[in-house]
């Protein structure tokens, strides 16, 4: 891979982030946190991930980049997608099309994946993780899709991490963890 990556998660104690197509955690701060991260960049994810967007439809004012297996991929409801919509999102059949695909036009933008649970381990394991902002939520609920180990990894090492928030007294604690190759 020729690129660098950030990977981009809200995560659990468990490394659970979703649990029957939906994400585990809805937390409002976080939200805004990752708009804020990826607007005006590329964003990478698995057909699964892009069909559990609002109404099937691309992240506004970034690339997105779905990646899928079925060469014959159609999103749903594409026919009313508007221009910006269609000309800002993009068809691959692998993490190397992706990077291949960045490395020719996108180059000046930062380069995001953001899940599901095949595509984050695929990218940790062919070595295309660069940094991982990660929203660690202080819950032991299980899932069915999770994140890599990479607080068990010593090629990364925590370069930032939060004291622990919430965005309300009722609400679960969680904190910012940023983690970067060495």
């Amino acid at each position: 891979m020729r690129n660098k990556y950030t990977m981009i998660a809200c995560v659990n104690n468990k490394n659970a982030i979703a649990n029957e197509g939906n994400l585990m955690y809805h937390i409002k701060a976080d939200m805004e946190n990752f708009k804020s991260l990826t607007t005006d960049n590329v964003v990478i994810m698995g057909r699964r991930t892009f069909e559990s967007l609002p109404n099937c439809k691309p992240l506004k004012n970034r690339i997105n980049i779905i990646v899928t297996s079925n060469l014959n991929y159609s999103p749903v409801g594409v026919e009313n997608w508007t221009k910006d919509e269609l000309n800002n999102t993009f068809l691959v059949n692998s993490l190397q099309e992706a990077d291949d695909l960045c490395y020719a036009y996108f180059s000046d933008k930062e380069l995001f994946i953001i899940g599901g649970g095949m595509i984050y381990e695929k990218s940790y394991e062919l070595g295309m993780i660069d940094k991982a902002i990660i929203t660690l939520v202080n819950d032991d609920a299980d899932g069915d899709a999770y994140f890599p180990e990479i607080d068990n990894d010593d090629s990364f090492k925590v370069i930032f991490k939060t004291t622990s928030l919430r965005d309300h007294p009722s609400d679960t604690y969680y904190r910012y963890i940023v983690y970067k190759r060495v």
